[in-house]
């Protein structure tokens, strides 16, 4: 990821709609597939923890550990008082069956080898314990926004399942999200691509974009609906994917 969207995302993942999202659907699929009684005992992971404000949000869920390689994004951690260490996701310095959770979200996409990074999930979570996943859908969607993030790829559903099971971790579910916003955001940055890049600078995330608050209010009310909507159905297309897997017992 650039540097600067670091601290960008620092700044707005508070309270921009795209995040409140994220966490309020990462939240309610997670507390679905662990039991009532494990809360607030588990063992958390977050790889590729960014700036650190999912783990703020889960900890009153056990105890999160961040891992991440970029020491800008883990001085942002540390400033939010969260527990980080430096390390690859590749190779997890980590003991096997250590972590009740392990959480990637938008994190896959950064790797080189994400089947790599899939297997060492696997090798840390204890046997029954939870992979939750997000990762960017639709690879048509692809533009600067991803060229400033430093994505490889971006995902299909059916390549998804495969690489989750191909780690030997069992898919419970998987769901596209961001599905109101697809027509629009395909649109957008259709229109950004036929734009002439900036020389000489850095691509710049669609983070940046600053919207009329009246859309905003909207925007957030959207997410709200399609989260209930998530609860009940697997929706079939959007510009993101969860993904909830277990490694057997």
């Amino acid at each position: 990821m650039e540097p600067r969207e670091f601290e960008k995302q620092f700044s707005i993942e508070n309270r921009h709609f795209w995040f409140v999202a994220r966490r309020r659907l990462v939240r309610r699929a997670l507390e679905h597939a662990i039991a009532a009684e494990d809360r607030g005992a588990l063992r958390i992971l977050e790889i590729s923890c960014a700036t650190g404000r999912n783990l703020l949000e889960f900890r009153d869920l056990g105890r999160p550990l961040g891992i991440d390689l970029s020491e800008e994004a883990l001085a942002f951690c540390r400033r939010q008082g969260a527990q980080v260490v430096r390390a690859n996701a590749e190779a997890l310095p980590l003991c096997g069956q250590s972590f009740d959770v392990v959480l990637a979200l938008d994190a896959l996409e950064h790797f080189d080898r994400d089947d790599v990074a899939l297997a060492e999930t696997f090798r840390v979570l204890r046997p029954g314990g939870i992979a939750l996943l997000t990762v960017p859908a639709c690879p048509s969607l692809w533009s600067r926004h991803d060229e400033a993030f430093h994505h490889r790829r971006r995902y299909r559903r059916g390549d998804l399942w495969r690489l989750v099971e191909s780690a030997g971790l069992g898919v419970e579910r998987m769901t596209h999200y961001s599905s109101f916003l697809l027509p629009p955001l395909f649109v957008f940055r259709w229109l950004r691509r036929m734009l002439p890049a900036t020389q000489g600078h850095a691509p710049r995330s669609d983070f940046h974009l600053e919207l009329p608050a009246p859309l905003v209010v909207l925007l957030h009310w959207v997410y709200r609906v399609e989260s209930m909507l998530v609860q009940r159905v697997d929706l079939p297309f959007g510009a993101s994917l969860l993904a909830v897997a277990r490694r057997p017992r």
